[in-house]
């Protein structure tokens, strides 16, 4: 983009004619003597000047032999104004911000970036120019007192259903009752469901609670003197627990002597120790491990064998 350096320009702009009726190029045409529309400088030299800003404003130095220039300059603002913010000038709950360039109206979904000059105490305003719209957090809710803090950078966006400027970062106004966050929470499938206790959640929503997760904030503890062959214990804490038992199975004489059993949910998980066939009468000893996951809910018991330690994460 560069000047017309044609021998027959001016130095300096002309001062342009006054405003006339705005209309549209025309060929015009002989056969009614319609003439065809003049092209005047004033018309050439906008359009000039108005290329030549967007290249200056980028800091290119115009070139008569490169034809990319008001591209390359557009391309270099936008990246350059991307992370750029506003200073807020207002008060306390009354926040003014000057938006480059200026806008006229509000626009929906106009992102809007300033830094907070001074910290709320309830709720809250924004003008970027436009006039004085509501400021509430993503919720739609009013903001409270601590919101927004003095020298936070902060980002919101116009809704043109609400006429609101909607914060988009987590401030304290949106805390949620426990049947709120609930809504937020996934159900995850398959073996995950071991794991965590998430309830059923909104279709889109992909959030665990994960202060539910297996193993975190649980301990080992040794409940060998309150666990007891026979009888059926529940899992009746919100996380899956781990049951790990050491037993003894002993054989006097021929057989298969009496086996540890661990079972879940009334399914056995197998034999602790394993069986084996004594054909000749002897006394043998065998010492096994038996080991399992409970889900919340879930019922747990072991039978026969004798019981060496019996331990729980929980």
């Amino acid at each position: 983009m560069y000047l017309y350096d044609d021998p027959s320009v001016v130095p300096v702009l002309p001062a342009p004619a006054a405003a006339g009726t705005g209309g549209y190029f025309t060929d015009g045409n002989p056969a009614t003597s319609s003439p065809a529309t003049v092209l005047r400088s004033d018309f050439m030299n906008m359009i000039m000047e108005e290329l030549l800003n967007i290249v200056s404003a980028a800091g290119i130095a115009p070139s008569k032999t490169t034809y990319n220039q008001v591209l390359s300059a557009i391309e270099a603002l936008i990246e350059s104004r991307t992370g750029n913010y506003a200073l807020d000038t207002g008060v306390a709950n009354a926040y003014v911000i000057a938006l480059n360039p200026v806008v006229a109206a509000y626009t929906n979904g106009l992102l809007m970036r300033f830094k907070v000059a001074h910290g709320n105490t309830g709720a809250s305003t924004l003008n970027a120019g436009p006039g004085a719209i509501s400021l509430v957090n993503d919720q739609g809710g009013a903001l409270v007192n601590g919101d927004l803090q003095t020298g936070t950078l902060v980002t919101a966006v116009y809704d043109q259903a609400t006429n609101s400027a909607i914060l988009n970062s987590i401030v304290t106004s949106q805390a949620l009752t426990e049947t709120v966050a609930n809504t937020l929470y996934a159900l995850i499938g398959g073996s995950a469901t071991q794991l965590f206790n998430a309830a059923n959640g909104v279709a889109g929503n992909n959030v665990v609670n994960f202060s539910q997760s297996f193993g975190l904030g649980q301990t080992w503890s040794n409940q060998t003197a309150s666990r007891v062959s026979g009888t059926v214990y529940t899992n009746s804490g919100s996380k899956s627990i781990a049951v790990s038992i050491n037993s003894t199975r002993n054989s006097s004489g021929t057989g298969f002597g009496t086996m540890g059993q661990l079972y879940v949910n009334g399914n056995n998980l197998g034999y602790s120790p394993a069986a084996a066939d004594i054909s000749v009468a002897d006394t043998i000893s065998a010492i096994g491990q038996a080991f399992a996951i409970v889900s919340p809910g879930e019922t747990y018991e072991f039978t026969g064998g004798g019981i060496n330690s019996w331990w729980e994460l929980s």
